[in-house]
């Protein structure tokens, strides 16, 4: 027999060979499919909300320049978020450059430059909250953070971490707390 049909013969088997354990490799990889970040359902620019609890009163007041909604989850993302938790002198005004609210709208997450303001007493001023990560539950009125906090209120500045705060009695508890009194010069 010449050798060109046997090396031919040779060369049809390794193609297909080669072509047969290219097909069982593709089978047996699970397939990859590239879904990318979920789109939001809606996004509102330039908005002005007011969310109500499960009595149809206002549970708190949500504004800034976008928010979107999570379709899979009903989460929002807010950019720049502004919201205002009504209290009984006034109401709690919490800015961040971040923010987030669960699908039930009783909690809230603010990140990155948080500031909570309170409604001033009479003759006390009013008392801020500034940290990086803060929880707000507008129902209890309630804020937590995990993170260094710096509390303002009259001339007293109070500095610590493990914040649980009890916003409508204004009872604010912190572990490793430093207090610093800065007379108010007349």
């Amino acid at each position: 027999m010449k050798a060109r049909p046997l090396v031919a013969l040779f060369l049809f088997a390794a193609v297909v060979a080669t072509g047969w354990m290219a097909w069982q490799l593709r089978s047996s990889a699970p397939a990859q499919e590239y879904m990318g970040p979920p789109r939001a359902s809606y996004t509102l620019d330039d908005f002005q909300v007011v969310f109500l609890d499960e009595f149809g009163s206002e549970s708190f007041t949500a504004r800034g320049p976008l928010l979107a909604r999570d379709p899979y989850t009903g989460q929002l993302t807010i950019d720049q978020p502004v919201f205002s938790v009504p209290a009984e002198n006034g109401a709690w005004v919490a800015r961040a450059e971040d923010g987030w609210v669960n699908e039930r709208g009783d909690e809230l997450r603010l990140t990155r430059e948080v500031r909570v303001d309170g409604p001033p007493m009479p003759g006390k001023g009013a008392l801020r909250i500034e940290t990086e990560e803060l929880t707000l539950f507008p129902k209890t009125q309630r804020a937590t953070s995990q993170r260094e906090v710096y509390v303002t209120f009259g001339d007293s500045i109070l500095r610590g971490r493990e914040l649980d705060a009890d916003l409508a009695a204004r009872r604010i508890q912190l572990a490793q707390v430093r207090s610093r009194h800065v007379p108010i010069r007349r």
